[in-house]
């Protein structure tokens, strides 16, 4: 993933990867994404992902959580 924001505001430049993906329900998620923002580490990682089917496995979009979304950046 490459994101540019083009205004005086940061970040500015943020790269990062998408990998160890879990399955929760019918979506796959990737729950660890490392890489860069302005040029500085950043490590974001999801945890306790879960969702809701309506029992016939189609998704129940209100009912998507993620339990804890860690980064980390210096």
């Amino acid at each position: 993933m490459v994101y540019r924001r083009g205004s005086p505001n940061p970040p500015h430049l943020v790269m990062a990867t998408y990998a160890d993906y879990k399955k929760a329900g019918p979506l796959l998620i990737s729950t660890d994404h490392r890489g860069t923002v302005d040029g500085k580490p950043l490590h974001l990682s999801l945890s306790d992902v879960s969702v809701k089917t309506d029992g016939i496995g189609q998704l129940d979009q209100r009912a998507m959580t993620l339990g804890r979304v860690r980064s980390g950046c210096r």
